[in-house]
């Protein structure tokens, strides 16, 4: 019974109190540049959508990203077109586009609201069983949902990220041995969605964590519990093959450093005229790098690869290159083009003198 009566509880919740909150939610026009709670619910929308919103970056802070979704989101539901040079709404959340975005939040709150309905109808009427000290036996119902990220573990942090359905204060309980012994807040103001670092971990250690999310109502949900560590995800990247030089001349000179790894990871490569380097061009994550190197002065260049993933790099040998010098090829060039117009002015005057 007391099953029950929670479930229609939630129903009266969501039915009342979330419709009012998509109302407060998106009250302004959103534009780049701009934070706050209604930019973290624009993103959970969008990113319900991989083709509109492929990224998924869902921070609170209006981005290019979140405006080239939100472009796309206005083109598939027929508010506005992108028209080069014309300033017509696109990319922006204007009147028009927030009662779209009203729309989708009470989409949720009616599949939300069809899911207890279901709940209800599929519950058994439930006998109050009493203990000696007549304490009621009863289910532990998290009012709404909180999940927990973590990622980009390092050597001895991890980020974590909570995400909850309602805006919320946000904090995580975390610690060793299935304890959860320690408290994070991870935003005091009520928010969907913030992440921050968890520091002063050690490695070879189990860590519990688990979220809590308060509501601006005081109501408090929990996520699951999850463990994680430093070691098993975060092993340094490996040098599969290379690294490679190779020197171009089409026509200026510029040099592709070419090497392998068996993970995925942030490369650099580190280069100059001394072996302390003082120069850095940077590529992207991937296992199979390819950084070019521009503007190289003929002579001895230094330089070394970098790989950054999960808080650990991994970095070849120092070693160096010779740019050579192009002015002998550019001379032969001009050269031979003296030589063969030398030649053909030979030939002409021979033939003249013929004729003559």
């Amino acid at each position: 019974m007391r099953k029950l009566l929670g479930l229609l509880f939630l129903l009266f919740f969501f039915v009342f109190f979330k419709t009012a909150d998509a109302e407060e939610i998106f009250y302004r026009t959103l534009k780049k540049g701009m934070t706050g709670n209604d930019v973290l619910a624009l993103q959970e929308i969008l990113a319900k959508d991989q083709m509109i919103y492929p990224e998924g970056i869902i921070s609170g802070y209006f981005g290019e990203a979140t405006e080239r979704a939100l472009g796309r989101f206005q083109e598939k539901e027929g508010i506005v077109s992108k028209i080069i040079g014309e300033d017509n709404g696109y990319g922006t959340a204007g009147p028009r586009t927030r009662e779209v975005l009203k729309k989708y939040l009470s989409i949720e709150t009616k599949e939300e609201e069809i899911t207890i309905k279901e709940e209800i109808s599929a519950s058994p009427v439930l006998v109050e069983e009493e203990t000696e000290q007549n304490e009621v036996i009863e289910e532990e119902i998290n009012p709404f949902l909180v999940e927990v990220l973590v990622t980009n573990k390092g050597e001895y942090r991890a980020y974590i990220e909570v995400r909850s359905e309602r805006i919320a204060k946000l904090e995580v309980e975390y610690g060793e041995d299935g304890n959860l012994d320690k408290i994070k807040l991870i935003s005091k103001d009520l928010m969907f969605s913030l992440g921050d670092y968890l520091d002063n971990l050690e490695i070879d250690k189990v860590y519990t964590i688990r979220a809590k999310a308060t509501d601006k109502n005081g109501i408090i949900s929990y996520s699951k519990e999850k463990t994680f560590s430093l070691t098993s995800e975060n092993d340094p990247a490996v040098i599969t093959y290379g690294p490679v030089v190779i020197i171009r001349n089409l026509p200026d000179v510029f040099v592709e450093v070419i090497w392998e790894t068996n993970l995925e990871c942030e490369d650099a490569v580190y280069y100059g005229k001394t072996p302390f380097y003082g120069k850095i061009a940077t590529g992207k994550k991937e296992a199979n790098h390819r950084i070019i190197l521009t503007g190289l002065e003929p002579g001895v260049w230094y330089y070394k690869t970098s790989c950054f993933v999960g808080g650990r790099v991994t970095e070849s040998d120092n070693a160096s290159f010779i740019v050579p010098e192009t002015s002998s090829l550019k001379n032969t060039e001009n050269n031979f083009s003296a030589s063969a117009f030398y030649t053909i002015f030979e030939v002409f005057s021979f033939i003249f003198n013929i004729l003559k």
